[in-house]
């Protein structure tokens, strides 16, 4: 017997950057004064002292500039999921633990998966809980079904932010890599009010085969308008749809 559950949750607002060919990239941001895109050479981090940004990848730089649109005063609980975070960090010490046989405390310190959510916490001086997670499939819903059971627990908003970067060629014979260092953030709220988007997940059977690419980008998809997406892990399915 397969059970199948539902859960709704509410989008307040959400944030998108995208790297772009070259340099810079697209920026794409929804809240209550309705979508806005724009054109950037470098994520906005005007929020974050000289000093401080320095410690900051460019994958947690994409990051942190959409957090600060969804969570402008760093004061919500976040939930960070990243199929393979700071890759590119993570694979330059292995490289050098290989050669040289020892690495740098404070590099590794900023390749563990949780860097980046602990650098958040710390230079936006917030105390709430954060969790980092690594999906299967580089799907959206175990970071999903967090946030939304934080929100059942009495939260009224929760912060999420899904984060990929480009992976270093080693790993093209087994992965596919992402389009340079992409970021998106959303609000969640448990409430229709100031509602960019009312959204429902529903558990669709345990059949199918995990769908990486598909599941990259479920989320924007719907987001563009796309009124149901499915999302593949393999031997479990979802689908995520918008709420009339």
């Amino acid at each position: 017997m397969v059970l199948e559950s539902s859960l709704t949750f509410t989008v307040l607002r959400w944030s998108r950057w995208s790297a772009r060919a070259g340099s810079g990239g697209l920026c794409r941001q929804c809240g209550p004064e309705g979508l806005q895109e724009r054109q950037l050479e470098a994520p906005d981090l005007r929020h974050i002292p000289p000093l401080k940004r320095r410690r900051l990848s460019p994958l947690a730089r994409a990051v942190f500039h959409t957090l600060n649109y969804c969570d402008p005063d760093a004061e919500l609980p976040l939930v960070f999921s990243s199929a393979m975070g700071e890759i590119n960090r993570t694979h330059g010490l292995l490289h050098q633990l290989a050669v040289a046989g020892d690495i740098s405390p404070a590099a590794f310190s900023l390749s563990v998966h949780n860097a980046i959510a602990g650098l958040w916490s710390v230079q936006r001086n917030n105390t709430r809980p954060m969790q980092a997670l690594a999906p299967r499939a580089r799907s959206p819903v175990p970071a999903l079904l967090e946030a939304i059971g934080q929100l059942h627990e009495g939260c009224d908003s929760v912060a999420l932010v899904f984060a990929e970067e480009d992976y270093p060629d080693f790993y093209a014979p087994w992965l596919e890599s992402p389009a340079g260092p992409s970021a998106l953030a959303l609000c969640l709220g448990s409430g229709e009010r100031d509602a960019v988007a009312r959204l429902r997940l529903q558990f669709a059977g345990g059949d199918s085969a995990p769908d990486s690419g598909g599941n990259a980008g479920a989320l924007d998809r719907l987001l563009a308008g796309e009124p149901a997406v499915r999302i593949d892990e393999g031997g479990c399915s979802w689908m995520l749809e918008h709420v009339a």
